[in-house]
């Protein structure tokens, strides 16, 4: 598998991120700020077909980091709200993970589901002493100022996500050539129900 590139993380893809002065619209991802940046496919990690299609574009401005996503979720589909740092990571979701300085030391784990408040973050790498006792592990008391939208059109989830750089440590906005880690997934339940 691994010589095949097939392993979970063997394949990498680049996504420019456009820098832009206008406002990106949380509603319309096809004029405006989002009018010329492309859409990027969402791929399963391992060999099967991924049972829900989604794509994302990306832009920033000089405060902050905005994704925009599409996908799939049922029009059907009641969506339980979770509270902050709940449980929302175990129903219909989306996973993002940044890394800033593309080392892998220190990233950033935002989760949200398609309702306001239902959200989870958490950080890797901020403590540092080796003594600490979650040393090496998330501090899933870490809390950022991101915040997400969503409408839902029929059967398509939209969602745009911000998350300002200050949220990821930095002062400023990124440069020109700097290359950040970023992961973005489709968390899909199988069943309606939701473990407790």
């Amino acid at each position: 598998l691994r010589e095949k590139g097939i392993l979970p993380g063997a394949a990498k893809k680049a996504a420019p991120v456009a820098r832009t002065a206008a406002k990106p619209s949380a509603t319309d991802f096809a004029s405006g700020a989002w009018a010329d940046v492309a859409w990027q496919e969402l791929g399963g990690i391992q060999l099967d077909v991924t049972p829900v299609t989604g794509r994302f574009k990306a832009l920033h401005d000089d405060t902050a980091l905005y994704v925009a996503i599409e996908t799939g979720l049922d029009a059907g589909f009641a969506m339980k709200p979770f509270a902050h740092d709940g449980k929302c990571f175990q129903a219909e979701c989306l996973d993002l993970m940044v890394d800033p300085t593309g080392t892998k030391d220190v990233y950033y784990h935002f989760i949200w589901n398609p309702v306001d408040g239902s959200v989870f973050d958490e950080a890797y790498g901020l403590i540092t002493d080796p003594l600490h006792p979650l040393y090496g592990q998330p501090d899933v008391e870490w809390n950022g100022t991101w915040s997400h939208q969503d409408r839902r059109a029929g059967d398509v989830w939209h969602s745009v996500v911000r998350i300002p750089f200050a949220d990821l440590g930095l002062k400023a906005a990124p440069a020109k050539g700097d290359v950040w880690r970023f992961n973005l997934g489709r968390v899909v339940r199988l069943t309606g129900e939701v473990r407790e």
